[in-house]
């Protein structure tokens, strides 16, 4: 595997892209967010801004039209570029399941630590957590962290609370005193707690895995229906014929998401990759593993068989440095080590390392990995120099995404971050 290769091969892998022949002037892209409360708003701020650092960068026009409601569950906004001479035009459509994040999103930190540990009992009691772990040890520390963060902060609470009332009491003072001196020395802890939370985003995660939880058992209402609406919007997009490539995206937890609406595309439409354009799945620091291994999952286990035997192309990008993804595991095997992978028949999705380090500078690097959310948000961001992942050229640029990554070949079994090496 060439995943270690310097910033000159990431100059030659761009070099060669942009000798492909730019056959898209129109795009669809359809884009699914993470467990993200902040909705389209945030989304598009955030393309606004990277496509002006991107467009500082190459020197490409970029620009990125205000944004519009087309009804309740898409948002939409334009974007037009002329990427290496080669205008396009791209509609860039946030299909939003915000509403249901939000319903999903306690506030009360109490909520959230009960909700936290009870997702993490179900993953350790039907052994999610041993799977996890036998396949990437960094997302075992990710999916623990949350409750050891929860579990530390009650034992240093009754500790200080304890330790408090004693010394207090040593001294003679009433129990009254004593009592007091416990509450206030635990609530210290807490607000302490609550501070560096702040600078974790811990709790983020906790959300994240008690709704995951509930999510495969069929509790969270109106995700079903979502996932099918979702699905009639691809079937219509593909029927449109007004764009010359569709992009299904997904970052984070709507990479799961992504499978599942483009699975039931193909149930609607059977021919929907035969329509004439280029359609294609595009995942972004996935977390598709988290759904698939709950035990109550197996309509999704059998969604992900069913896109990755489709003839509909799909790249998965990761990077190692992201602990909160699933680097360069394969989705279906994880779970189905049967799965054919054979070369005479699709089977995807053709996983891609995204090197970081070809991507950024050592400074911005070394910021990201003490902050794992800005890390796994680097996929939707524009770089400290061009290399050969690049979300704006594959969103706004003239070639399609399969052929942008044809020459390169998908990682198979990428050994670097299982605990046991067989």
């Amino acid at each position: 595997m060439n995943d270690g290769r310097p910033v000159r091969g990431a100059r030659a892998d761009r070099a060669r892209a942009q000798r492909l022949e730019p056959s898209v002037r129109r795009r669809r892209v359809l884009y699914l967010s993470g467990f993200d409360p902040r909705g389209p708003s945030f989304y598009h701020k955030t393309y606004r801004e990277e496509a002006e650092r991107h467009s500082a960068l190459s020197g490409a026009p970029i620009e990125v039209g205000p944004r519009r409601s087309l009804g309740p569950l898409v948002q939409s906004w334009a974007v037009t570029a002329a990427i290496d001479g080669h205008p396009v035009e791209t509609r860039y459509d946030f299909l939003r399941w915000d509403d249901i994040i939000r319903a999903h999103w306690p506030r009360r930190q109490l909520a959230v630590w009960v909700n936290t540990l009870w997702a993490f009992s179900v993953f350790l009691r039907t052994g999610a957590l041993g799977r996890i772990f036998r396949a990437t040890w960094p997302v075992l520390i990710t999916v623990s962290l949350p409750a050891l963060f929860v579990l530390l902060q009650v034992l240093l609470a009754l500790g200080a609370g304890w330790g408090a009332a004693a010394l207090v009491s040593a001294f003679g003072a009433p129990t009254v005193a004593a009592v007091l001196a416990a509450l206030l020395a635990a609530a210290g802890i807490i607000l302490l707690g609550r501070w560096l939370e702040g600078r974790l985003n811990v709790y983020w995660l906790g959300r994240i895995y008690a709704f995951t939880v509930r999510d495969a058992r069929g509790e969270v209402a109106g995700l079903d229906e979502r996932r099918d609406a979702f699905a009639r919007i691809v079937v219509e997009a593909a029927a449109a014929g007004d764009a010359d490539e569709i992009l299904l995206v997904g970052h984070s937890l709507g990479t799961p998401l992504a499978v599942s609406v483009m699975a039931r595309a193909l149930a609607l439409d059977p021919a929907i990759a035969r329509r004439g354009q280029r359609l294609a799945v595009l995942t972004l620091g996935p977390t598709t593993p988290i759904l698939s291994l709950m035990p109550e999952a197996g309509w999704f286990r059998d969604e992900l068989r069913t896109l990755a035997a489709a003839d509909v192309p799909w790249l998965d990008f990761s990077a190692p440095p992201d602990g909160a993804c699933f680097a360069l595991v394969d989705p279906v095997r994880i779970f189905d080590p049967a799965f054919p992978r054979g070369e005479d028949a699709p089977a995807w999705p053709k996983l891609l390392n995204v090197r970081m380090m070809d991507l950024v500078d050592r400074a911005t690097y070394d910021r990201a990995r003490r902050d794992w959310a800005r890390m796994h948000f680097q996929y939707l961001m524009a770089g400290d120099r061009l290399a050969e992942y690049d979300y704006f050229m594959i969103t706004a640029g003239a070639v399609p995404l399969q052929d942008r990554y044809a020459h390169r070949a998908g990682v198979k079994d990428y050994a670097g971050l299982r605990p046991f090496r067989t």
